[in-house]
């Protein structure tokens, strides 16, 4: 964005913030779901019946990856119900002009990258919330255990906000 005029370079900044948060909040929403789901299951004694058919691998695989796809298609659901709703307020009103909006690297790319960035997270952040939850016992081992697991998620926004704010050249020494 340095190369971009001023208020594009302010517009594609905030279009950054935006999906960052956007992704960020979601992923830690979905995990922490995956995460009451398993326990809800230990509770209710699911999991030693699937224990006992399956490897306990092909259970925690399994459902990293079919939470993976249930967070993928609500994904899609409400991104479907927002691209109705621009596309809408742009044929009924034009009050606002974002076809200049659009990033640096053009629209194409950086859904394909914000899509993996999801799917990567996603899987990392998954993958720990299921191990929490297969080692609680309750909602209270759950709760202290998952908020050092939720500060990772949290200091990468932060650090990716800080960087998304910042203009800096690397190439350039200051």
């Amino acid at each position: 964005t340095p190369a971009a005029a001023g208020n594009l370079q302010k517009i594609r900044h905030g279009l950054a913030r935006g999906v960052m948060t956007a992704i960020s909040g979601i992923m830690i929403l979905l995990s922490t779901l995956m995460l009451s789901n398993l326990a809800e299951e230990k509770s209710n004694k699911v999991i030693e019946v699937l224990a006992a058919a399956i490897p306990i691998d092909a259970v925690f695989y399994g459902k990293l990856i079919a939470m993976l796809g249930i967070s993928l298609v609500g994904i899609a659901v409400w991104g479907g119900t927002l691209a109705g709703a621009y596309i809408f307020v742009q044929l009924v009103q034009d009050w606002v002009s974002l076809s200049r909006a659009d990033p640096a690297v053009g629209w194409s790319v950086f859904v394909i990258l914000a899509i993996l960035y999801y799917i990567t997270t996603f899987m990392l952040l998954g993958a720990v919330s299921l191990c929490i939850g297969a080692q609680a016992n309750n909602i209270r081992d759950i709760q202290t255990l998952t908020l050092p697991v939720s500060m990772l998620p949290a200091t990468v926004f932060m650090l990716a906000m800080m960087v998304v704010g910042r203009e800096f050249d690397l190439l350039a020494v200051r």
